[in-house]
């Protein structure tokens, strides 16, 4: 599909979809608590798709045709969802389940080794077979599990969303400092929330962290689960404020949320951004969680520093926004985005190249240089001159690119846009509804 975006400014308010790390982690909850409807979700992306579609083949969701039972060999297709592989795979051999995953290359990369032996040493056999599939056999048994800290978060997540399951309490006890411990504490805190018993201390020495989980628990979900916007999703719009006169809005947001990409609020200040935040109080004062209303609007831009080791998610966006900013913005610790959807940021440097931009690429990021100091900002529409650009497979690509068009001379064509359902599968409706 290919989608020609107007170079028309951007204003408005839109609704952002839920986040998707929670919806992953809600959704696995609501089946393990033997419920189907309780979780309703406004975007139902690709990837919530692929774990939907796994817990079915787990037998725990229903279809048109009731549960999915019986098998003797479960087909788990993961899609290019690596979240949904790493939180279902622990879940599965605490099920006892024989299964085999289909999915992306993401399957047999390094780090999944060290999680693959620790299953190992607690029953579970794994098999990577020619055509990159995997299949695991045996039933995940509970005690002492000792983890590199450089396994992904979203491993250790299901490790804990599985464990309650267990016979016996499970202790897993983590050995160097973990990247991203927020995705793990939003994990717990659906866990508590389910009514799981389990603690999380911090270690000693090279042992970073201790968390214990009670075995032989049943999942209780909550009457009215906390679920919240996506911030990497509403960081595009809120780029886009910045980019234009807007301003664009983002309601029901959670200033206070655990998701790293909630940053982009500091970095849209330090850029120079004009950013208001409207919170709403209920009885004695005390905060309504998920009542946040962000607006963002341009303001005289900036180039900055960035350090994007925790927001992988946002670099197109700010890439983006480092276009119109004056002067130079360096983007740093961005080596993760080589191994993410399409080489991530090779791909940002050749869209917006493509489009205009003066952009570089280093080892683990980019130099963006914006309009000089003395350029006469105030009095120019365009800063990109438009064009035709591909979305490398890669959905955040795909928005950047059309968030593009706002500051460019021509209208901006993205192709392969369709890729956007990964993630944002209203990103184009909403995108059309704020350029009217």
């Amino acid at each position: 599909m290919n989608v020609t975006i107007p170079n028309k400014k951007f204003g408005g308010s839109v609704d952002i979809p839920e986040s998707k790390d929670l919806a992953h982690r809600w959704l696995i909850a609501q089946a393990l608590a033997g419920e189907t409807d309780v979780i309703q979700l406004k975007n139902i992306s690709r990837d919530i798709v692929s774990t939907i579609r796994c817990i079915e083949g787990l037998g725990l969701g229903k279809t048109e045709r009731g549960p999915v039972i019986g098998r003797e060999i479960c087909y788990l297709d993961c899609g290019d969802s690596r979240s949904t592989y790493k939180l279902i795979l622990p879940v599965a051999a605490a099920l006892g389940k024989t299964c085999e995953f289909h999915a992306g290359s993401f399957l047999t990369e390094k780090s999944s080794k060290a999680l693959y032996k620790a299953l190992k040493v607690h029953g579970i056999r794994h098999e990577e077979k020619e055509d990159g599939t995997i299949t695991i056999s045996g039933r995940l048994t509970g005690g002492t599990y000792i983890i590199p800290g450089d396994v992904s978060p979203q491993f250790i997540s299901g490790l804990l969303m599985a464990a309650p399951l267990l016979s016996i309490t499970s202790t897993f006890i983590i050995q160097g400092e973990i990247a991203h411990i927020n995705y793990i504490q939003m994990t717990i805190d659906v866990l508590k929330a389910c009514g799981i018993k389990l603690s999380m201390e911090k270690g000693k020495g090279d042992i970073t962290y201790v968390f214990k989980v009670g075995g032989n628990q049943s999942y209780v979900l909550p009457e009215h689960p906390v679920m919240e916007k996506d911030w990497s999703m509403a960081g595009y719009w809120l780029c886009a404020g910045a980019l234009t006169s807007g301003p664009i809005v983002c309601p029901n947001m959670n200033i206070d949320s655990l998701q790293y990409d909630a940053k982009i609020l500091d970095i849209l200040r330090e850029f120079g951004a004009k950013i208001d935040i409207y919170r709403q109080y209920g009885e004695y004062r005390s905060i309504l969680p998920n009542h946040d209303s962000i607006t963002v609007m341009g303001g005289n831009l900036h180039g900055i520093r960035v350090d994007a080791a925790d927001i992988p998610s946002l670099v197109p966006a700010i890439a983006l926004l480092a276009c119109k900013a004056t002067g130079m913005t360096i983007i740093r610790n961005a080596a993760r985005l080589r191994e993410i959807e399409s080489d991530r940021l090779k791909s940002v440097r050749d869209s917006l190249k493509e489009l205009g931009a003066d952009i570089r690429e280093f080892k683990d990021g980019l130099i963006i240089s914006g309009p000089s100091a003395d350029d006469p900002v105030k009095n120019r529409k365009h800063f990109l001159k438009g064009g035709k650009v591909t979305s490398c497979h890669d959905h955040r690509i795909a928005m950047m690119s059309a968030i593009a068009s706002c500051i460019s001379e021509t209208p901006v064509q993205v192709n392969n846009a369709e890729i956007v359902t990964k993630s944002y599968p209203d990103f184009f409706e909403d995108l059309v509804n704020l350029q009217k």
